[in-house]
């Protein structure tokens, strides 16, 4: 199963409010992206990793 069908078929089973706070938690980190990284941002590496963090915590990875 490719993980576009993971994720895809997760989401699916998430409720409107789960998604949407996913949604949110997600827009926060890319919109703190700087290059480079200041104390209050982040480097493209660490969000990356911050939004599968934020995948796992919500299911959406296992």
């Amino acid at each position: 199963m490719s993980l576009q069908a993971v994720v895809e078929e997760s989401l699916n089973v998430m409720t409107t409010d789960d998604k949407n706070t996913l949604i949110n938690k997600v827009a926060l980190i890319i919109d703190q992206v700087k290059e480079p990284a200041t104390e209050d941002s982040y480097t493209k590496e660490q969000a990356f990793d911050r939004i599968v963090e934020e995948f796992r915590s919500s299911g959406v990875f296992g």
